[in-house]
Order: C-alpha cells, then sequence, then structure tokens
C-alpha cells in the first residue's frame, strides 16, 4: 500500500511539471508582447525603454533558465506579479479566493437542491414518466443552455446575460 502511495505522488508531480512546462512554453509561443501590454498604450515606447522593461521582467534570459527562475520562484511561494494590475499573483488569488469558494459552495447547494429531489423521485417511480423526466432533463438540461453558464458563447448562457443587463443599465462591467 506504502508503495502504491509513493508511485502516484510521483505520478503526480510528474503531470504537474509536465504541464506546467507545457503551460509556460505555451505562454512565451502565444503572440502579443507582455512588455507592451505593461507599458503605457498612448505614448510610442521607445526601444531602449522596451529592452530596460525586457531586463527587468527577464525575458532576455533564454527560455530555459527563464522556466527555472520561475520554478524556484513558485517552489518559495513566490508566483511573480500580475501583469495587468502590477500585483503579486498570490495578493490577487488570495482577494479573489473569498468569492471563488462561496460560489463554488452556493452552486453545489443549489444543484443538490434541485438533483436530490428529482434522483429520489426517478429511483422511487422507476419507469414511471416522472423517472423518464428525470432522465431526459439529467441528459438535456446542461446541453439547452439552462441554466446559463459563462463557457457558453457570448451571444447566449451567463454571459450573454450580464451582457444584455448591463446595456439594459446602462452600466458596464469590466471584462463584459
Amino acid at each position: 500500500m506504502g508503495s502504491y502511495i509513493t508511485r502516484r505522488i510521483v505520478h503526480g508531480l510528474v503531470v504537474l511539471w509536465l504541464v506546467s512546462f507545457a503551460v509556460f512554453s505555451l505562454v512565451r509561443v502565444l503572440p502579443g508582447d507582455a512588455v507592451l501590454m505593461q507599458l503605457d498604450q498612448a505614448a510610442a515606447p521607445t526601444p531602449e525603454t522596451l529592452a530596460l522593461a525586457r531586463q527587468e521582467l527577464g525575458l532576455d534570459r533564454p527560455f530555459l533558465e527563464q522556466y527555472r527562475t520561475w520554478m524556484v520562484g513558485v517552489a518559495r511561494g513566490d508566483l511573480g506579479h500580475s501583469l495587468i494590475t502590477r500585483r503579486p499573483v498570490t495578493q490577487e488569488l488570495v482577494r479573489r479566493i473569498s468569492l471563488t469558494s462561496h460560489l463554488a459552495v452556493m452552486s453545489m447547494i443549489i444543484a443538490l437542491l434541485i438533483a436530490l429531489p428529482i434522483g429520489v423521485l426517478a429511483a422511487v417511480r422507476q419507469d414511471t414518466a416522472a423517472d423518464y423526466a428525470g432522465r431526459l432533463g439529467a441528459i438535456l438540461g446542461p446541453t439547452s443552455g439552462w441554466p446559463p453558464s459563462p463557457s457558453r458563447s457570448s451571444r447566449s448562457g451567463f454571459d450573454g446575460f450580464l451582457r444584455s443587463a448591463s446595456r439594459r443599465s446602462g452600466k458596464t462591467r469590466p471584462g463584459i
């Protein structure tokens, strides 16, 4: 049993390392420039300013050295700074974890309040119209667009609801 747990932990660490390397690589390959994102877009930055900013961010170093520096920082608990807010990423995560956990708990409660009664009804009245309706809802519900989901296209689901609500109220929300 101990060797099984050890193997699983080692496999998990290898997968984490592979995923971190893949994500780090993909971020470097994507189009766009982190330096231009941080600098003021209104004023055209000079090549000297760009070179200095790249040196401060460590983007002038070789790829594997950048990855090693990032991994050492992650191992120490330093996730770097946000390119948008320029605050430490750990502060950004702490700031958002409360709302995220509340949302997750409330979603689970709502899902259980809906799913448990339907599941019990379907189990008690097996092969009846109520059972078939419960099965149909379980299969078609997530694909029908209800409840609204932010993963849907921008014209439907929760994102579309927020866009239309912000247009009606005249207020805009960041990111929408």
